[in-house]
């Protein structure tokens, strides 16, 4: 199965492709506001290199969220909009799971973090391996202060955060030790976009996964 990979939930520009299984390629680039200018370049060089062709997709992966809004809507709606000319499905993931995924080990409880608004952020909580992932708290949003409280399943928490360098220093406030700093991957979002394959859908029926309200006048900056 051929699938891109695409995630814009945070300041990253990421696509991946995936061929039966295996990350064929992907490119990760810190793009900001330049998310929407770059998405269809990107994946043209990406299937370039992969010496593959945009009509030999089965299928796309988008993260759906939490993460911010722009990058959400813009992640989407390039997506939904190149399934629907390749008429062909999508498959939503949330962000989280992409984050916490490759640390996935079989014997860590993983705690995926992404930044959500000052003194909070959005979490899950996974156990599993990388092909067989056990989402056993879904994505969720809590104060910093009181995250220790929501964690669910027994520990210790391997606690893999966006690298955003206020939400790190929000966490080293609150006591937080994070293990692992890193940022989504395109390749990882077409891998489980293939281990989900049975949940595809038609680009119409996908939707944003938004866990607050927007910030009123916010920029997202990071």
């Amino acid at each position: 199965m051929k699938v891109l990979g695409v995630d814009c939930s945070t300041e990253w520009a990421c696509l991946g492709l995936s061929i039966s299984g295996m990350v064929a390629g992907e490119f990760n680039i810190r793009a900001g506001r330049e998310q929407s200018s770059l998405l269809a370049l990107l994946a043209g060089h990406l299937m370039s290199s992969c010496r593959t062709a945009l009509s030999s997709l089965e299928a796309i992966a988008v993260t759906s969220g939490p993460g911010l809004f722009t990058g959400i809507r813009v992640g989407l709606s390039y997506s939904c909009g190149l399934a629907e000319g390749l008429k062909i499905p999508v498959i939503t993931i949330d962000s989280l799971s992409v984050l916490g995924n490759p640390f996935l080990d079989g014997d860590r409880v993983v705690v995926p973090l992404s930044r959500a608004r000052k003194g909070s952020v959005y979490f899950s909580v996974i156990t599993g391996t990388r092909d067989l992932p056990d989402i056993v708290a879904p994505p969720d949003v809590s104060e910093i202060r009181f995250l220790r409280q929501r964690l669910v399943g027994a520990g210790p928490f391997c606690f893999v955060a966006n690298d955003d360098r206020l939400l790190l220093e929000e966490l080293r406030e609150g006591g937080l030790d994070v293990q692992v700093r890193t940022y989504p991957r395109g390749g990882t979002v077409a891998l489980l976009g293939g281990l989900l394959s049975g949940k595809r859908m038609s680009p119409s029926e996908a939707r944003a996964l938004y866990l607050r309200s927007p910030d009123i006048g916010s920029a997202e900056k990071k």
